[in-house]
């Protein structure tokens, strides 16, 4: 597990990278919060300042993480909690 504000777009990526299309963006001053497709029916949300040009909805953009920045959770723990979602 990554928190949206722990991912990087754009030029910010270094490592951890992945090619990945914007599905939606909600901009709040001088951040936006995407929603992207990785891949098949799988979205994430990052949430980054805008720094020059927004990305638009259905460009591509490339998005990565830091490794240190990752939580993993047992299959136990997470089956739980999508359960307990209300």
């Amino acid at each position: 597990m990554v928190r949206p504000q722990k991912l990087s777009v754009g030029s910010a990526v270094t490592a951890n990278s992945m090619s990945s299309r914007v599905v939606s963006t909600s901009y709040l001053g001088w951040s936006a919060i995407y929603e992207i497709n990785i891949g098949g029916n799988t979205k994430v949300r990052v949430n980054t300042k805008i720094n020059g040009t927004a990305v638009r909805e259905s460009e591509t953009l490339d998005i990565g993480f830091d490794s240190a920045d990752c939580v993993l959770r047992r299959e136990a723990n997470l089956r739980w909690l999508l359960k307990s979602k209300p």
